[in-house]
């Protein structure tokens, strides 16, 4: 077994449900209703390729604002938001920027930071990724370089880092013509020789020939923007529905969010509730909470496609309504007096609460407990 296939199966766990009966899950993870990282992110327009740092507390971006200097084919620009408290959305409008070091007459677009956050891979002219760095993660960014022994001369777009620094993963398609590359995208991957230099990377090499995936990650259909999971699942998506290019079948509608499971060969949809019946894209995983990071233009945004995470575990989710509901009766003293108006044999609704979730997947079934009072 080599040094990756040995990364790839290092953090297998198999999971007892939680609120559900005692049954192991299946070998794949599940994603909560999605959410939106903020409110000072999301605009009007257009939010893609959201980037955390480990500590939760910076988010790289790429959309339109007004004080960048935006880009030929779509105008956009590296944008960074802060936040002091990772459990809290990017709510503050005055703690977002245009993330000027890195910006260009070109479009640049799909930023990725490293743990550390000293560290911002890019895509710049939808044609090469380049690397900018720092000395901290609070500083500027003071070095802005192509990540050259990646870049081959076709497309080499979207590069992605594992949380641990060791792998990136990119889209490679073929070269000429102008604006984004809409077709024959495939994903590769190198590995990082020295977590000291984030120059140092390996020769690229197919997804596809890694038994660990095998070939049907690659659909016939452009995949793009893979991120890799810690027990070594990988998801991946493609270019937006919108514009008109062919999707991988068996999917929710647009543009969806996959996941190649480690050791099985086998590619599974994300589901219904990260996948929309709209585009799902700009997929990324946010090493510090086990949380993914997408962009989508579903319905209920603010326009355009925002950005939203969402939870990520091994707890297949319940969708299903209430299918139970279990009453508890409570028999006051003094009914006049716990009740008010009302008279015996009334029943007053005083609270109402999910007690549990019983079963799991699509015999799962929802428990409310309803408290009365007569």
């Amino acid at each position: 077994m080599d040094a990756l296939t040995a990364l790839l199966r290092s953090a297998s766990v198999a999971a007892t449900l939680v609120l559900c009966a005692t049954a192991v899950a299946e070998d794949r993870l599940f994603f909560d209703e999605p959410v939106s990282v903020g409110s000072a992110v999301n605009s009007q327009t257009s939010e893609w390729g959201g980037s955390m740092t480990a500590d939760g507390l910076q988010l790289f971006f790429f959309g339109k604002r007004d004080e960048g200097p935006g880009g030929t084919l779509i105008g956009a620009d590296i944008i960074c938001a802060t936040r002091d408290d990772p459990n809290t959305p990017f709510d503050d409008p005055e703690a977002v920027h245009v993330v000027h070091e890195v910006s260009s007459a070109s479009d640049d677009v799909h930023p990725f930071i490293s743990a550390d956050g000293r560290a911002l891979y890019f895509t710049r002219g939808w044609s090469d990724i380049f690397v900018a760095t720092r000395e901290d993660a609070e500083g500027p960014f003071e070095s802005v370089v192509p990540l050259a022994g990646v870049n081959s001369g076709l497309v080499d777009i979207m590069g992605t880092v594992s949380c641990d620094g060791t792998l990136l993963f990119f889209s490679r398609g073929p070269g000429g013509g102008v604006g984004a590359p809409r077709h024959g995208l495939d994903l590769l991957f190198a590995i990082r020789e020295d977590l000291e230099d984030p120059l140092a990377f390996t020769d690229p090499r197919p997804v596809s020939d890694l038994d660990e995936f095998g070939p049907e990650v690659d659909s016939g259909f452009d995949e793009i923007v893979a991120a890799l999971h810690p027990e070594g699942f990988l998801f991946y998506g493609s270019w937006p529905a919108g514009w008109g290019i062919e999707q991988r079948p068996g999917g929710h509608g647009g543009s969806d969010i996959w996941m190649a499971i480690p050791g099985t060969g086998e590619i599974v949809n994300g589901g219904p509730l990260v996948n929309s019946p709209q585009d799902e894209m700009s997929v990324q995983f946010d090493c510090g909470r086990s949380r993914l990071l997408f962009a989508s233009n579903r319905n209920g945004g603010r326009g355009g496609a925002d950005l939203y995470t969402s939870a990520i575990s091994r707890n297949p989710p319940c969708t299903k309504p209430p299918a139970v509901i279990e009453r508890h009766v409570e028999r006051p003293r003094d009914a006049a007096e716990h009740c008010g108006d009302f008279v015996p044999g009334d029943e007053i609704a005083v609270e109402l609460a999910i007690a549990e979730i019983r079963g799991d997947g699509e015999d799962c079934e929802r428990v409310e407990r309803l408290v009365v009072r007569e």
